[in-house]
């Protein structure tokens, strides 16, 4: 098995204040891998056509931050976890090549103990 030297990863979130989420997912990986990390946050804010679907946002993301690894945050405080869980898997389509794992409350809650 190879393993790479560096590893990009994007974080897209739905909000600057989610950009935070980078130090976690940076430590957790180090936690895995002796390869060199390169996170990028994918500050889609000053993005000049916004996009209206999260298909679309991923694509931009993608696009502008190239990666190996995308992970994709989403805000469950208006929606059920399971919804963000399934619209996350819609929109990224039936890759193999990707997989969606989602956070439960009580997960999140315990995480921040």
């Amino acid at each position: 098995m190879t393993m790479l030297s560096v590893i990009r990863y994007t974080l897209l979130t739905d909000g600057t204040s989610d950009a935070v989420l980078e130090h976690h997912l940076t430590w957790l990986l180090q936690q895995h891998t002796q390869s060199a990390l390169r996170p990028q946050w994918a500050d889609l804010s000053r993005y000049p056509h916004p996009p209206n679907e999260l298909a679309k946002w991923i694509r931009v993301a993608v696009d502008l931050y190239p990666c190996e690894l995308l992970f994709v945050h989403r805000d469950a405080e208006r929606v059920a976890h399971a919804e963000r869980v399934a619209e996350i898997r819609e929109a990224l389509g039936h890759s193999p090549a990707l997989a969606v794992c989602g956070a439960s409350a009580h997960a999140r809650g315990m995480a921040a103990l």
